[in-house]
């Protein structure tokens, strides 16, 4: 698969409202979650499933090893930094969202208002240092992939382009940096 699929993929993926995660799959691609799963936009193949269904670019689920565990409880959770030993268990998305329509509403409370709306802040925050660090990944994994082409590039207005693509680059990292 070429560099140009792989973009689709993963614009596809970000399209369709799915969250890249800060974890990479072991092809190097960012992970995402979509609808609950966490999937990988370069290992789906376009090979039938055995029921005969071609297989989509949600379909690749990926197994959660125990990084990514941590990740999204942190996530969750709303915590940077939280111990497996201390964060609780992570249910499969099928079950959460069966628990979550069991549970009854209960009456308004200010309290629980206000530390529901902090708590959503720090979620928000968080969500926002992973999405920032995803961002930074993906710059440096095209980063590589240029320093590749530049050292078989001959034809001097495309390595000029190449070398501004790096400029710009740099200057995404530096400014994710502050």
């Amino acid at each position: 698969m070429n560099e140009e699929e792989k973009l689709k993929r993963i614009t596809g993926l970000l399209e369709k409202g799915c969250t890249m995660l800060a974890t990479h799959h072991d092809c190097g691609a960012p992970l995402f979650r979509c609808k609950g799963e966490i999937v990988c936009p370069i290992c789906s193949s376009s090979s039938a499933k055995p029921d005969g269904r071609p297989v989509g670019e949600t379909d690749a689920v990926v197994s959660r090893d125990a990084d990514e565990i941590k990740a999204l409880s942190r996530i969750r959770a709303g915590r940077k930094g939280a111990s497996s030993s201390s964060a609780e268990p992570l249910q499969a998305p099928n079950q959460e969202h069966q628990d979550d329509n069991r549970r009854k509403p209960s009456p308004p409370n200010p309290e629980s208002e206000r530390l529901a709306q902090n708590s959503g802040e720090s979620s928000r925050d968080s969500e926002f240092e992973i999405t920032k660090q995803s961002v930074r990944m993906a710059v440096i994994f095209k980063l590589r992939h240029l320093a590749l082409d530049i050292k078989e590039e001959r034809d001097l207005s495309r390595l000029r382009s190449q070398l501004d693509c790096v400029d710009t680059a740099l200057r995404v990292i530096r400014a994710l940096d502050y």
